[in-house]
């Protein structure tokens, strides 16, 4: 009995020390592991986030948001990035770099309204930048205040893209304020030399936006080809200029339309069933003004500015179907296929030309099935379309249907044959091969692979898959390897074909120079099933058994290229090792 009370009474005594402990020591210990933490947080990740500071994070900041913001970013993920962002900069409101990195999120994801409030009102012109003088230029617009327009372009500092920019956006703010000389005078001050077409094209523009409709007639018949700029100068004036004069009207377009779309009516007549309607307001002209300047970050090279403009633009022609469609074709430039989606399903248009895009962005968003639906609608309409049955064939195979995928790439050869297209023949019989390869018929899948290799023996993809298919069925390895060797050459640093070579070194038994390869592979596409596979097969070679499991579970979580083929390979290398492991263990044990 004394023992328990002895006992009882010791309990107390501890949990009243744990709890004196808790009081005491608790706040000095939250505190420490919390600055570890954002220590560790602003060490590992913030500094190594693009917006890279010296600046220390406020005491109290949302370190969640911060992670979760670079991740997203990391990801690509811009609409996440923002959200987090947005709750890092409640906390941290004056980490600048980071506000650029959300303007530009926020122009990405095409949330104009957001970036608008991001910069300071008024806006110094010390602080414009590149991406937030397009955003409070078009907020002024879309508002209708011309006059604060015309005094922020005063007090700008000057940029080489003023150059053009400047006069063409005062004079638009010229006339939403009624003012037709400063209007045409301002529009005179842009270097008409260097920008002819752009000069003619805005002075037509004017001209029908004061009234003056034969003027602008005149202007448009005396421009020559060589001053055409934009596909908007053809359509979103021809509807407006010629008069009820079919012959005119005919002229016209002979000379202005047809050449343009090389001599392709039906080229013309898609894009003119996406009802596109002519400029009629100063914001319609200014979103045209940016989605030129777009233009010029595209031939660039810079598709997320590109996108940011061309969302601009839309902001500016919230109806326009042009523009939309040009905005779901950034997109797509940076694989934002879900906004692509999105924005090509508000284009009001039943024109093969958006019924397709919509039908290849399923194609990228994986929804093969609808993709396939789509498609199929569209060929009913163009039955003798090969590019149609292309699409729908690689529908199929990605759902692994390959008899139905040989079924349309069969009737889209025999459609390019008789164009005699080369670089789409040899592009169906690389389809053709994969469908082959596919059904396990090795010799049809090589058959297909040589006809394209005739075609065009330099091409990159065929020497590829031509190569790998020779390794992988264990038919001529030395021979596919001077294939994927001559890939290699042509470009060194492609995953797939870096890939191929590793697997030919590995089949000819030079293991060392398989994983050389293989992991400078991965390092180019490094979620990739098939080459994961392939390292784990190379390191079981090289007798590193634990780096070879750890390859192969890797592959099993890689997304790209698994087919239920290659996972049950994969799920049975893992099942054979494990089962030689117990083997072994239950051997030491006997």
């Amino acid at each position: 009995m004394q023992l328990k009370n002895r006992f009882f009474i010791g309990c107390l005594i501890g949990l009243g020390l744990l709890g004196i402990s808790y009081y005491v020591l608790y706040p000095h210990a939250h505190s420490f592991w919390k600055k570890k933490f954002k220590n560790y947080v602003q060490e590992q990740f913030i500094d190594s986030i693009q917006l890279k500071t010296t600046r220390s994070i406020p005491h109290d900041a949302d370190l969640g948001s911060y992670l979760a913001g670079y991740f997203a970013q990391n990801d690509r993920n811009y609409h996440y990035a923002a959200h987090y962002f947005e709750k890092v900069l409640q906390k941290d409101e004056n980490y600048h770099e980071l506000k650029q990195s959300l303007l530009m999120y926020y122009l990405l994801t095409g949330q104009i309204d957001k970036a608008v409030l991001l910069i300071p009102q008024p806006i110094q012109a010390s602080e414009s930048t590149l991406l937030s003088t397009p955003v409070i230029i078009a907020d002024f617009f879309n508002k209708k205040e011309y006059q604060k327009v015309l005094d922020f372009l005063k007090a700008k500092k000057s940029s080489h893209s003023d150059i053009y920019a400047t006069p063409l956006l005062s004079a638009w703010a010229y006339a939403g304020l009624n003012k037709e000389k400063e209007a045409f005078d301002a529009l005179n001050t842009l270097p008409i030399k260097e920008f002819q077409n752009v000069y003619n094209y805005h002075k037509i523009l004017l001209l029908i936006y004061f009234g003056k409709k034969e003027e602008a007639l005149s202007l448009y018949q005396n421009t020559q080809e060589n001053q055409i700029y934009s596909i908007h100068m053809i359509l979103s004036l021809f509807d407006v200029l010629p008069p009820d004069n079919p012959s005119l009207s005919e002229k016209l377009l002979d000379k202005l339309v047809i050449p343009f779309f090389h001599n392709n009516l039906q080229a013309y007549h898609i894009y003119k069933n996406l009802n596109l309607k002519s400029i009629s307001t100063p914001q319609e002209a200014v979103s045209h003004i940016y989605q030129i300047f777009s233009l010029y970050f595209y031939q660039n090279d810079m598709p997320e500015i590109t996108l940011s403009l061309n969302n601009i633009a839309l902001y500016l022609s919230p109806d326009s179907n042009l523009m939309k469609l040009l905005v779901a074709e950034s997109y797509d430039a940076i694989d934002m296929y879900d906004y692509e989606g999105k924005t090509l399903n508000s284009i009001d248009s039943e024109s093969m030309l958006i019924l397709s895009k919509i039908a290849l962005n399923h194609m990228k968003l994986n929804n093969f099935s609808k993709a396939i639906d789509m498609f199929q609608t569209l060929l009913q309409h163009s039955p003798n379309d090969s590019f149609l049955h292309l699409y729908i064939a690689q529908s199929y195979v990605s759902l692994y249907q390959y008899e139905k995928a040989l079924e349309h790439l069969n009737q889209a050869y025999d459609l390019m044959a008789q164009q005699q297209r080369i670089p789409e023949l040899v592009e169906i019989l690389v389809w053709r091969s994969t469908a082959y390869d596919g059904l396990n018929q090795p010799n049809k899948a090589l058959d297909s692979l040589y006809e394209a290799h005739r075609y065009n023996p330099r091409d990159i993809s065929v020497l590829n898959a031509l190569g790998y298919l020779l390794i992988d069925y264990d038919i001529d390895v030395q021979k596919g390897l001077r294939f994927v060797l001559q890939a290699h050459q042509i470009i060194p640093d492609d995953g797939p074909i870096l890939d191929s070579v590793a697997w030919g070194y590995y089949k000819a038994g030079d293991y060392q120079k398989a994983l050389k390869y293989a992991e400078k592979a991965l390092k180019q596409i490094p979620s990739n099933t098939v080459m994961y596979m392939h390292l784990g097969d190379i390191y079981m070679a090289l007798n590193r058994k634990q780096d070879a499991i750890s390859a192969y579970q890797k592959a099993l979580k890689a997304k790209q290229d698994k087919t239920p083929k290659i996972e049950t390979q994969i799920k049975q290398k893992l099942a054979s090792f494990q089962e030689s492991e117990d083997t072994e263990n239950k051997e030491e044990k006997e």
